[in-house]
């Protein structure tokens, strides 16, 4: 089944229809190529009839106006549908009362995916100068949501390809290399990891044999930077970058390129993923995302193939529950735990054991799942069990401070050490090992035995280890992933609240997602003023809104703030240090660290949006790309919300003028017709809102010339 038929794709369109309905006061529908790209199907319509929504179909091995659109890659406007001798279905049009029609192209960055039907009904006039433009840039934001909801499944299918088996590493990389072409829709890749010997990176895998060189230290050419640095890089102009090595590869046309680092569990680049493309800015920030996301599941590929080659039958069982575990990204949090019992308790044959996570913020020790003599203990509610406040002397909080395994061999030493506990059962032996990810502690996994002392070797302490990274890695991927489900979920929000809100409560909404979406307590969103340049406060959300609202304003001619950095350059900015960053303006008095980005409206930058947090490094450079995201809708719907505002004013303005007018003719004190196509003039010049001179002539049939009968001039005297 084609994705964009699915219903995840429709609930997604359905808002940006009934935007166009809403705004322009006109019936839609999009169309979507399937999976053979030869058939159109609609997806999502509004105000048009349900059956012919539902039967209707366009193919592009017969004329039609969308084959049309796709050969010509243009909008097409169709005056009269009726009189269309592609348009398949006038008796359907007719029937709807439809007249005229225009047809925009929908584009996935430069692949064609279908179109955007705009109807005009028989009762409306059109201006197609008017109109065209307004569904092109519908027809663009159509293109943007296609194309995150393209790369989310596509990342899904290709998690799937990667972890579908554990392989030899060879045939792994050219599973990840073509997941990467396929992912990023280009030609060359490259996978190179570190030799642990030397340090340097080495060619592993490669479409193309057009490389001359297959090894770079660390620091060395782009890919050696990206080692350093443990960055991901976009480069829209390869071999202008300082750090491209001349002659690595045979041909030497322009090129663009992604690097993104693999890294391991702990942290440390073990590799790097490399894709180009011929040309300048053939890469955006969305593409370096999806690398991204694909270097990390690469990177958990390889490490589970790399146990699969180290470890005895027993680490074999642990494969496998790294396989269960990392495949299945789109569980709940709590079926991952019961997954880790299921496989833990079947595969290890382990009785004993328990999840506890530590929560950073609010200093709690949570107790996620625990099995005692091979049953599940309900968590939270027995003694023992129950979550916590962080407590020096305990077991959990010293391998969560130490970042460190602890192994108690016998009773005693664990007595001596944590002291005697009013426990049902004391253990005899006891092994927990910790559970990061990254630099992050995220907790610890423990298992013990009841009877048995120095029941537990080296060998559990790396079982476990590996285990412990295994059930991070699955974690960190169900978290990562219902943040990506909530991060859609918020931009469809922010797309819904167009059609029902004002522009000060869409803003305001925007900030107090931007908080509940990232790791941040307070948000504020400002805009340039056009006349002074100053920035202006429009909303704000967390603790420090009063004192955010007293200040309003930040003057252009006196500040020198984050927040004018970024409008100026048109950059987001993460400040991981307040205190080390002395343009950083403190309105919230908790702030540590925060993540600014600029409001950007095609090459226009009409203000900032930014997100600050209580805690130090709070912000990841995934954080600035979601927020960035975030700041382009928030210019969309402010642009929207503009344009339903001046289409509501172009309507009353018109319902005054032709009740005015009218009234002009029938009265008998206003029957001459000077004032008569004065009062003409006078609401032509409101509708259009930016002329001021003009002039209506008539034709005199006496002389057959034409005669000004009606106007202003250009000091604003009635010209007769």
């Amino acid at each position: 089944m084609n994705i964009f038929q699915k219903d995840n794709t429709r609930q997604l369109l359905w808002p940006v229809t009934q935007a166009i309905n809403t705004v322009m006061g006109l019936p839609a529908c999009i169309w979507l190529l399937d999976e053979t790209e030869r058939i159109f199907q609609i997806s999502v319509a509004a105000e048009l009839l349900e059956e012919y929504v539902r039967d209707a179909y366009l193919s592009m091995d017969e004329p039609c106006i969308a084959a049309d659109v796709f050969r010509t890659g243009e909008t097409i406007i169709v005056p009269t549908i009726s009189d269309e001798g592609q348009w398949k279905y006038k008796t359907e049009g007719s029937r709807m009362g439809l007249k005229s029609a225009i047809v925009s192209p929908l584009w996935i960055k430069n692949k064609f995916v279908g179109v955007l039907d705009v109807y005009i009904p028989e009762s409306r006039s059109f201006d197609p100068d008017e109109l065209k433009p307004k569904v092109e840039s519908f027809a663009e934001q159509i293109g943007t949501t296609l194309r995150q909801i393209w790369g989310m499944e596509t990342l899904k299918k290709v998690g799937q390809l990667i972890n579908s088996q554990i392989q030899d590493i060879p045939l792994l990389l050219k599973n990840i290399m073509r997941s990467a072409q396929q992912v990023l829709g280009c030609e060359h890749v490259s996978i190179f990891l570190k030799e642990e010997t030397s340090g340097d990176l080495v060619l592993e895998k490669s479409s193309t044999n057009e490389l001359r060189r297959n090894r770079f230290k660390s620091g060395e050419g782009l890919a050696g930077l990206v080692v350093q640095t443990g960055e991901s890089l976009c480069v829209q102009d390869a071999l202008k970058h300082p750090q491209y090595v001349p002659g690595v590869c045979l041909k030497t046309e322009e090129r663009s390129m992604l690097l993104s680092p693999i890294k391991s569990e702990n942290g440390e680049v073990i590799g790097v993923i490399s894709a180009d493309i011929v040309g300048l800015n053939g890469f955006d920030s969305q593409e370096l995302l999806w690398l991204d996301t694909l270097t990390n599941q690469a990177a958990m590929a390889i490490k589970n193939a790399q146990v699969y080659y180290l470890v005895n039958q027993r680490r074999k069982a642990m494969v496998d529950i790294g396989k269960k575990l990392t495949e299945k990204i789109y569980l709940k949090e709590n079926e991952v735990y019961e997954l880790i019992y299921e496989q833990v308790t079947q595969k290890l044959r382990v009785d004993n054991f328990f999840i506890a996570l530590y929560d950073e913020k609010n200093g709690m020790i949570r107790f996620v799942i625990a099995c005692s003599e091979g049953e599940l203990v309900p968590v939270n509610s027995e003694e023992g069990w129950k979550n916590r406040k962080w407590a020096d002397g305990h077991k959990v909080e010293a391998i969560i401070s130490t970042n460190h395994y602890l192994l108690l061999n016998t009773r005693k030493e664990i007595e001596d050490r944590f002291g005697a506990r009013r426990e049902k059962k004391m253990a005899s032996s006891w092994l927990g090992v910790p559970m990061h990810f990254g630099e992050n502690t995220l907790g610890i996994i423990a298992t013990y035995s009841y009877e048995q002392e120095h029941f537990f070797n080296q060998d559990d302490v790396d079982i476990f280890q590996a285990l412990a990274d295994l059930a991070s890695v699955a974690i960190e991927n169900v978290r990562l992933y219902a943040q990506r489900a909530d991060d859609i979920a918020c931009l469809q929000d922010i797309n819904k609240a167009v059609i029902s809100k004002n522009q000060s409560e869409i803003l305001q909404l925007i900030v107090e997602k931007a908080v509940e979406t990232m790791p941040g307590e307070y948000s504020s969103l400002w805009l340039i003023e056009h006349e002074s340049g100053d920035l202006v406060l429009e909303a704000v959300h967390g603790p420090a809104e009063t004192k955010a609202w007293e200040i309003k304003r930040l003057k252009k001619a006196e500040e020198n703030s984050i927040n004018r950095l970024v409008a100026d350059t048109g950059k987001p900015y993460r400040c991981p240090d307040v205190e080390q960053e002395p343009r950083f303006f403190k309105i919230y008095e908790n702030a540590k660290s925060s993540v600014t980005v600029p409001l950007r409206y095609q090459d226009s930058i009409i203000g900032t949006l930014n997100v600050e947090s209580s805690r130090l490094s709070a912000f990841t450079e995934q954080h600035a790309q979601f927020l960035d995201s975030l700041s382009d809708q928030a210019a969309i719907a402010i642009e929207n919300f503009r344009l339903y505002r001046q289409s509501q004013n172009q309507r009353k303005v018109l319902t005054e003028a032709i009740g005015q007018i009218s009234t002009s003719v029938a009265s008998p004190s206003e029957s001459d017709i000077e004032r008569i196509l004065d009062n003409i003039f006078k609401w032509t010049l409101a509708l259009m809102g930016k002329a001021s001179l003009g002039e209506i002539r008539l034709l005199d049939k006496e002389t057959n010339e034409l005669v000004v009968r009606g106007g202003h001039s250009g000091s604003g005297i009635h010209c007769n």
